[in-house]
């Protein structure tokens, strides 16, 4: 004979978590803290954070060294230092 066992009585609960005493005035210190600076609170999942970054403006690459030596050498000509 083989022993049967039901599934329900191997399933694992999580513990039950007490709920956080310091939630209540933690909301409260943010709504003060909204108010009092004029920001809005947000949380992490909002959709306006999620709003993709603009590119950069395309612009010259890296000078070299040369390169730079040269555009200071014709800024020099042009003010007549050289």
């Amino acid at each position: 004979m083989t022993r049967i066992t039901s599934v329900s009585s191997h399933t694992r609960r999580l513990p039950e978590k007490a709920p956080d005493p310091f939630a209540p005035v933690i909301e409260a210190k943010r709504a003060t803290f909204a108010r009092k600076w004029g920001v809005e609170i947000v949380s992490a999942n909002d959709d306006r954070l999620a709003k993709p970054i603009a590119d950069p403006v395309p612009g010259p690459g890296r000078f070299s060294l040369f390169e730079h030596n040269w555009l200071i050498r014709s800024l020099a000509k042009l003010r007549g230092a050289e």
